[in-house]
């Protein structure tokens, strides 16, 4: 049995981490995504967005609100359910 293109869905889990101030109005730009903001070890702001992505153009849409934003980039991972590590989850680490 082939697989085509169209079986594959691009959706998938989504953990990006930026530094800097996301204000609460700015947050709901980031459609689907639950914005949760911590200060780093040194005191620094730091902002994890987490929640399914749809499609790799999304994905770009939402990186690029980040860049807008004028925040750093620091961590995009894709988290995939049943790849048979410790709970079902693995993870990609692309920055």
């Amino acid at each position: 049995m082939t697989m085509s293109r169209e079986d594959v869905s691009d959706q998938a889990k989504y953990e990006i981490r930026a530094e800097g101030h996301i204000g609460d109005g700015w947050s709901s730009r980031f459609e689907g995504l639950t914005v949760e903001s911590r200060l780093d070890h040194a005191g620094k702001p730091i902002n994890v967005l987490a929640g399914v992505i749809s499609d790799q153009a999304a994905l770009h849409g939402q990186v690029a609100r980040i860049r807008d934003l004028g925040l750093t980039l620091l961590l995009v991972r894709r988290i995939e359910a049943g790849s048979g590590t410790q709970g079902g989850l693995a993870s990609r680490e692309f920055w």
